[in-house]
């Protein structure tokens, strides 16, 4: 990238690439950048920091920073999430790296990005790195992500680990994220002036249309709003669910809590999402709560006695009951959706196997989505004769020892979560025969003397 002529370029095209992006963007329910976009070349020049610019098109939480690795690269590498100022908003370090193809890094806190807003996903490389020139020159979208066609991205720093800001031929340098798209429940709405009474305890009653996550509680801060603040989500009956308070607030506009534990919430079910006031607070016309606001998954409830606070002043951290004219005093969750998890595919034994062991291990593909595993093992296609049954499993294998020769098993396993289960995946084997030893020397009833 210093220089053209540096370049060292290979053509090589592997199916396994698309696999891995088939796997990760789509069966895994993930959002990436890149889908089925291929390297077509190597560079191993220097030592880089690459990256790619990218936005948004929802709020969104970025789970995994991920990059495509060639045969020859080698090395530390640590995954960094930049603001288009150069912030560095989140870092994570590569463990357990293979040798080439796609590698993931978790991030042990999700980053939730915003729509409007420009991010650069970086990791370095040490001795060499795919890319894939003018692959950026115009807008690569999936889902809610996009690059940024500015005739600058593919960007790169000749020092590892600074921002990167420099572009050589719009190059694709393979940086890339995973993200879940959140949910809100307010978007355009706006506050429509401030007020100063109080302080209260303030919030809306919201819910939601399928079972969900709470990963952060958010509320507007007006100009004339200083002091700190505590985000509450409560049941409907005033039962307090999570806590959170609010950390680095800007001056004004939205601010935001994630809440160390993210809270499940069920479809269909009241709940209350409050954050206190101080010195003042910003809500909407009278009557904004009088009709439903929905957005996606999250609906307001429109009982005219919505747009609720604590009553009188002095009570932050109140449940609040009282409600003034359906007003809005722009408190807000975001959430994730949970959905029901993907089916279990039976890894081992195959199905019909024979032969095998009674003291066998079954094993499951992880699914996507799974709190825990529900596994069974009968004598009989329909479960009517139980060997082993358990839930809550949270491995991917089970063991056993005493199982009868020469014997046909079944057995199934179906995935769970908060949402609800995936139905069984179903498979059959059966054991090796039990063989009765032969005794050739000495012939039975045969004496032998020394």
């Amino acid at each position: 990238m210093k220089k053209a002529s540096v370049y060292f370029a290979k053509e090589f095209f592997f199916a396994k690439i698309l696999l891995f992006f088939f796997s990760a963007s789509v069966l895994f329910g993930q959002n990436s950048i890149f889908t089925n976009q291929l390297p077509v070349g190597t560079g191993n020049d220097s030592d880089y920091e690459l990256g790619t610019k990218f936005t948004t098109s929802q709020v969104a939480s970025i789970t995994k920073i991920k990059y495509y690795k060639t045969p020859g690269e080698n090395g530390l590498h640590t995954g960094k999430i930049w603001s288009s100022g150069g912030d560095k908003l989140t870092e994570v370090n590569f463990i357990t790296e293979s040798a080439s193809g796609w590698q993931y890094a978790e991030l042990s806190t999700p980053l939730m990005i915003f729509p409007g807003n420009t991010y650069i996903v970086s990791v370095n490389a040490n001795s060499e790195y795919a890319f894939s020139p003018n692959e950026l020159a115009s807008s690569i979208s999936n889902g809610i992500l996009s690059t940024i066609a500015d005739n600058n991205n593919g960007v790169f720093n000749e020092t590892p680990e600074l921002f990167p800001t420099l572009s050589f031929n719009n190059s694709n340098y393979y940086r890339d994220i995973e993200a879940v798209p959140l949910n809100s429940i307010f978007t355009t709405e706006l506050p429509a002036g401030e007020f100063n009474d109080g302080p209260y305890e303030m919030g809306v009653k919201f819910t939601s249309s399928q079972a969900a996550k709470v990963r952060a509680i958010s509320y507007y801060k007006p100009a004339g709003e200083s002091g700190p603040h505590i985000g509450n989500l409560w049941t409907s009956s005033g039962t307090l669910l999570a806590s959170v308070n609010f950390l680095n607030e800007t001056a004004v506009g939205w601010q935001y809590a994630f809440l160390s534990t993210p809270v499940n919430i069920s479809p269909n079910t009241v709940y209350v999402v409050s954050v206190n006031s101080n010195t003042a607070y910003a809500p909407s016309v009278n009557g904004a709560l009088a009709s439903s606001v929905t957005n996606g998954i999250l609906s307001t409830v429109a009982d005219n006695n919505n747009g609720v606070f604590s009553g009188v002043p002095n009570t932050q951290g109140i449940f609040p009951t009282f409600s003034f004219q359906n007003t809005n005093y722009f408190r807000d969750v975001i959430v994730e959706p949970i959905d029901v998890p993907d089916l279990p595919n039976l890894v081992s034994p195959a199905n019909n196997e024979t032969g095998i062991s009674i003291e066998p291990t079954l094993n499951w593909s992880t699914s996507y989505g799974a709190e825990s595993y529900t596994l069974e093992l009968a004598t009989d296609i329909n479960f009517s004769n139980l060997v082993f049954s358990a839930s809550g499993l949270t491995t991917n294998s089970y063991s056993f020892t005493g199982l009868l020769n020469n014997q046909n098993y079944y057995w199934r396993v179906s995935a769970e979560n908060f949402a609800g289960t995936s139905g069984f995946a179903t498979g059959k084997f059966k054991t090796v025969q039990a063989y009765i030893p032969y005794l050739a020397f000495p012939v039975n009833g045969v004496k032998t003397y020394a």
